[in-house]
């Protein structure tokens, strides 16, 4: 007895360690998808795969999924690293379309697929998926449209300007909230508001020497921030006064062969001292017009970011920071991804509107565009996951990819997005619901792509007085915004560093580089040329 006992105790054993080891090859056998995507979407997509896996049992067996916050902005310089052990689905900005393209990281759509796309999503957010064309001329589609709301606008905290000259007590705002700023406001009228401002204070300064147990108020604490010294911002002021770009590509869409430039002067000047600088004259009062009063000193409500914007929205609008206290943001202007987090700041004082008004030296008035951008769902044929399959199985992989992201792109996880994150759907259906119909910030930037700009009625150029501004056939023209499609490969760059010198100069007083009508004619071209390269 004692023998077989032993004997059975030691067959168990075995078992157990037999057992023990299937469990750990197991383990260590599971494959990975990976997801990228930004980093506060993350709950959203792993329980819309949870419950995708639940109704699709026999699809990605043997498989986990995995998300990673390298989606959106960050996805060509991620992809760049290795294609093949790339996401397998990612959201990305469609300005990175012919890039990520161009690595093989993009599969391009079936015609029922496409047919998919055209039925269920916004039509202008499908044509931002479109790379090039096919031999027979057909425009060729490479990625489902996510979010068409990848532009900015201006949030406005009601307690700041409510009795002030620029406010209307008259307004209904979509949410049903009543008041809001009167159109056409400038920045400037928003300074002027915040020195008129008499509404009680919102609390005590907590530190500093000079300010400690101070009241914080508007009219001496408040702040109003744009970030001008970022390049897809201070892009919007250049279109508003009628800059603009081109990139031409070779016909494989592998190389930019051209970058075309009008932002300061006609597009082919090459001497800075011929050249008509209308519009580099306008865009460069605008800009520094937006933070300094007539005299050209700064004035003490603008707030210059010093970090990231997203960072210094919300420090400056939470009550339990410091950084609240030394600069409550009475207006910020950023995209819909901030609204979540302002509008519980802000509570009943929460508002939303359209871009303000720039204005030049001479008193011309031009509406603000925005650089209108879309978020995109690409799907890559060389990830693991389907290069792992034989090749008679790995169209049928891709296929279940794309049947996932159909998902991702449907009206139910387009709903939970929004109400997690605030980012606008590309889908019909999540459109038309009742929680995005009275989002006051998609409203507010919907509202924004729809104003009308024009040239002023005392445009110095008197034949496009009332003209349409923009470029003729080109989604935007005489509207709010501009598509933010490929841009020259040296883009951005150049103009932020325009934006921070322009902040440089005035915040010194010194102006050494922008000091006279020749250095800034000349800092212009400078920023032309530069953006005309054809490699960064």
């Amino acid at each position: 007895m004692k023998k077989t006992a032993k004997i059975i105790c030691l067959v168990l054993s075995i078992v157990l360690i037999l057992a023990a080891s299937v469990a750990i090859f197991a383990a260590c056998s599971t494959k990975v998808i990976m997801i990228w995507g930004p980093g506060n979407h993350e709950q959203v997509y792993m329980k819309a795969i949870e419950d995708y896996r639940k109704d699709h049992p026999d699809q990605f067996k043997g498989y986990e999924f995995r998300y990673a916050g390298s989606g959106d902005s960050g996805a060509y310089a991620a992809m760049q690293v290795s294609v093949e052990n790339g996401a397998a689905i990612y959201t990305f900005a469609n300005d990175q379309t012919a890039n990520l393209a161009n690595l093989g990281a993009l599969a391009t759509l079936t015609e029922e697929q496409v047919a998919w796309s055209k039925q269920n999503n916004d039509e202008n957010a499908v044509q931002s998926t479109i790379f090039g064309e096919d031999d027979e001329g057909n425009p060729v589609y490479v990625a489902y449209p996510l979010q068409p709301d990848n532009g900015y606008i201006m949030y406005i905290n009601a307690d700041a300007f409510r009795g002030t000259t620029i406010w209307d007590d008259n307004v209904e705002n979509i949410d049903g909230t009543k008041g809001n700023l009167k159109p056409g406001y400038t920045f400037r009228q928003l300074y002027a508001a915040l020195d008129a401002n008499t509404s009680a204070p919102l609390g005590t300064h907590s530190s500093g020497d000079n300010k400690k147990g101070q009241p914080i108020t508007w009219k001496e604490d408040g702040k109003v921030m744009w970030p001008m010294g970022d390049s897809w911002y201070l892009s919007g002021v250049f279109f508003s006064v009628g800059g603009d770009y081109e990139v031409k590509y070779s016909d494989d869409g592998s190389k930019q062969e051209s970058a075309r430039c009008w932002f300061c002067c006609d597009e082919n000047v090459t001497d800075y001292r011929r050249g008509d600088f209308t519009v580099g004259k306008d865009a460069y009062e605008c800009i520094k017009n937006t933070f300094t009063n007539a005299d050209n000193t700064v004035n003490d409500h603008f707030f210059f970011p010093t970090s990231s914007y997203n960072e210094d929205i919300e420090t400056h609008i939470d009550k339990s920071q410091v950084a609240w206290e030394e600069a409550p943001f009475a207006a910020a202007m950023c995209g819909t991804w901030e609204a979540n987090a302002i509008k519980e700041a802000w509570g009943d004082d929460y508002r939303v509107t359209v871009l303000p008004t720039l204005e030049s030296d001479d008193g011309e008035l031009f509406q603000m565009k925005n650089f209108r951008g879309y978020k995109n769902l690409g799907i890559n044929p060389q990830c693991s996951y389907v290069m792992d399959a034989p090749v008679e199985e790995r169209l049928a992989r891709l296929n279940e990819l794309h049947e996932l992201a159909q998902y991702f792109c449907g009206k139910e996880v387009s709903l939970a997005r929004h109400d997690a994150t605030g980012a606008g759907p590309a889908n019909k259906e999540a459109l038309a619901d009742e929680s995005v119909a009275k989002d006051p910030a998609l409203q507010a930037l919907y509202a924004q792509y729809d104003i009308e700009c024009v040239y002023p009625n005392n445009y110095k150029k008197e034949e496009l007085r009332g003209q349409k501004i923009g470029t003729e056939g080109q989604l935007g023209y005489g509207v709010g915004y501009r598509v933010q499609d490929s841009v020259p490969a040296n883009y951005w760059k150049p103009i932020e560093n325009f934006g921070k010198l322009i902040w440089a100069e005035f915040s010194t007083q010194k102006f050494s580089k922008l000091g006279s009508n020749d250095k800034i004619v000349s800092q212009l071209f400078n920023l032309q040329t530069e953006i005309q390269k054809t490699s960064a």
